[in-house]
């Protein structure tokens, strides 16, 4: 059986607008991405989860600037247009130094991988994909085995109960939601854990 218990683990009060926030998977760490009132600019602060005790602040000082991810020791940042969502500019920021490990206009943000950015060049709209490794900027030929590995990823998880039992468990934020799947009916319902969402099917 479950135990809901809500404990709070820090407050900050951040002072600008709250953009964006990534959670750090490999860490304890919260990113904001917090935007300057007038100018729109960008601030990104790395927050220890445990006490709310800031680690970075990193400040691009161009408002087209956002934060993508945060990794391990790194904070992905990308660049987005005036009229499109993405734009040539990725930067990767060490956390433990607050320096650039690599930075680009030459190409376009695809996805963030383990380990790896997935590019594409600035001037190509399909094809010429690559891969950066996060720690070190490395650009290298795509790896067919690790986009083979994440594709093999399956959701959801199985759970050996019914239904009704599985939603009382939980705290439900949305509607219950169902689909017709062939000969199966398949529900699901949001729920929320610390900072983010989750979906149970």
């Amino acid at each position: 059986m479950f135990k809901n218990t809500i404990k709070k683990a820090f407050q900050k009060d951040l002072i600008e607008n709250i953009w964006k926030i990534e959670v750090n998977g490999y860490g304890d760490e919260i990113a904001v991405e917090t935007r300057d009132s007038k100018t729109t600019n960008p601030t990104h602060q790395i927050l220890r989860f445990a006490d709310g005790a800031e680690l970075m602040r990193y400040a691009t000082g161009e408002k087209d600037w956002t934060m993508e991810g945060i990794q391990k020791d790194f904070l992905i940042l990308k660049k987005v247009g005036e009229q499109t969502p993405v734009k040539e500019g990725i930067q990767v920021i060490q956390i433990s130094t607050q320096k650039p490990v690599w930075i680009s206009y030459e190409y376009v943000l695809i996805d963030v991988l383990e380990d790896y950015l997935h590019i594409r060049p600035r001037n190509l709209t399909t094809g010429g994909e690559q891969f950066v490794d996060i720690s070190t900027g490395e650009v290298c030929p795509v790896n067919q085995t690790i986009l083979q590995n994440i594709q093999k990823i399956v959701f959801p998880s199985l759970y050996p109960m019914t239904i009704h039992q599985i939603f009382s468990l939980l705290i439900i934020y949305h509607e219950i939601f169902g689909s017709a799947n062939y000969q199966k009916l398949i529900y699901g319902v949001i729920t929320r854990n610390r900072l983010t969402d989750m979906i149970f099917i």
